[in-house]
């Protein structure tokens, strides 16, 4: 099953997904973070709940965070 970033990732790779001042992240770096960090805490003993918190600042990293606990 495809989830609607990596449908994304898949037909604009390269284009911006997350603008900074320091620079951009493309679609397919998104991807790839989201997906690895989604892995990385499907691999944690969770519990039951699998309940996830993430106390960070309003940065990109914090959205791909996000992004990776909710596909989790």
């Amino acid at each position: 099953m495809l989830v609607p970033l990596q449908e994304r990732a898949a037909s604009a790779p390269q284009e911006h997904a997350i603008q900074t001042l320091d620079g951009a992240i493309s679609w397919s770096d998104c991807a790839d973070v989201v997906l690895r960090m989604a892995s990385a805490i499907k691999a944690m003993d969770l519990g039951e709940r699998r309940r996830v918190a993430i106390v960070a600042r309003n940065r990109p990293s914090t959205v791909l965070a996000h992004a990776a606990a909710i596909l989790a």
